[in-house]
């Protein structure tokens, strides 16, 4: 499946756009349609102002989701650093 980037100009067809770019997004991950939407949902609620407002999925733009997924990565990255220094911590304190 190939994905065409549209410039997120407003055109009057932004519901359509989003709809476009989730169902490719959903589409390319492979994953069953309901979870990876459930997904989207959470990457995108997660760089919102509030972290807690729920996403207008139609009219998300490729530049919010490219925001979103920063965030995403970067709070996957700084678990995943805070999990390796938990761990270092126990092998010095058990040995």
């Amino acid at each position: 499946m190939e994905f065409s980037h549209k410039d997120p100009v407003s055109t009057g067809n932004e519901s359509t756009e989003g709809n476009d770019l989730i169902r490719s997004v959903v589409a390319l991950s492979g994953l069953p349609d309901s979870s990876a939407r459930s997904e989207l949902v959470e990457i995108l609620a997660l760089a919102s102002p509030d972290n807690q407002t729920a996403p207008d999925l139609k009219n998300v733009s490729l530049d919010e989701l490219r925001a979103a997924m920063l965030v995403y990565l970067e709070t996957i990255h700084a678990d995943m650093m805070a999990k390796e220094q938990d761990d270092s911590f126990d092998e010095v304190t058990l040995s």
